[in-house]
């Protein structure tokens, strides 16, 4: 289970893009794609209430949709879809946790996080040459936890962020990969 504090926006520029597919049942399927030059593929995939989800309304005909989850408790289920691809299935819940669901744009690096930090989804896009790219990471984090993200434009050091009820607060990018406790 994680909590949803604050909204959480979908990939949707760079070398990210968000599709949906819905609403079917009451729920929609929400695929977010990398790409690579003229190629692209499901780098994450996930189907939620449809009342979790807004998309506001384009400013302007040529901005990129927009799409959110809103603050709410979550159940997420793991499963696959029919071609192999990890699929989290969310369904609301009105039970309590600790654990806060939040986005990052980068992966996150385990060995520099508190214990029980995990990636629910990790995505990637890049340039035909890797040197450019985007990478976005769902992550749940107990209260009080520090997370190590690295961006993509990353040369390996890592920026820690510590979870709390009340949001995400940066701490600061190091080149050390070092574990919180051992700080």
């Amino acid at each position: 289970m994680v909590k949803v504090i604050s909204k959480i926006e979908f990939p949707n520029r760079g070398w990210l893009f968000t599709h949906t597919a819905g609403p079917h049942n009451g729920r929609y399927l929400v695929e977010i794609r990398g790409c690579s030059g003229m190629s692209s593929w499901p780098a994450g995939l996930a189907t939620f209430p449809e009342a979790a989800l807004e998309s506001p309304p384009k400013e302007c005909p040529w901005s990129e949709d927009k799409l959110y989850l809103l603050p709410a408790t979550y159940a997420v289920q793991e499963g696959e879809d029919k071609r192999g691809h990890r699929l989290l299935r969310f369904y609301r819940t009105l039970e309590d946790t600790n654990c806060i669901a939040f986005s990052a744009n980068g992966f996150l690096v385990p060995e520099a996080s508190t214990p029980g930090v995990q990636a629910l989804l990790e995505c990637e896009g890049y340039s035909r040459t890797g040197k450019n790219g985007s990478r976005w990471t769902l992550i749940a984090a107990p209260t009080e936890s520090i997370v190590a993200i690295e961006p993509y434009e990353s040369q390996g050091d890592p920026i820690y962020y510590r979870v709390t009820e009340e949001g995400i607060v940066e701490l600061g990018a190091t080149d050390a990969v070092l574990a919180p406790d051992e700080w």
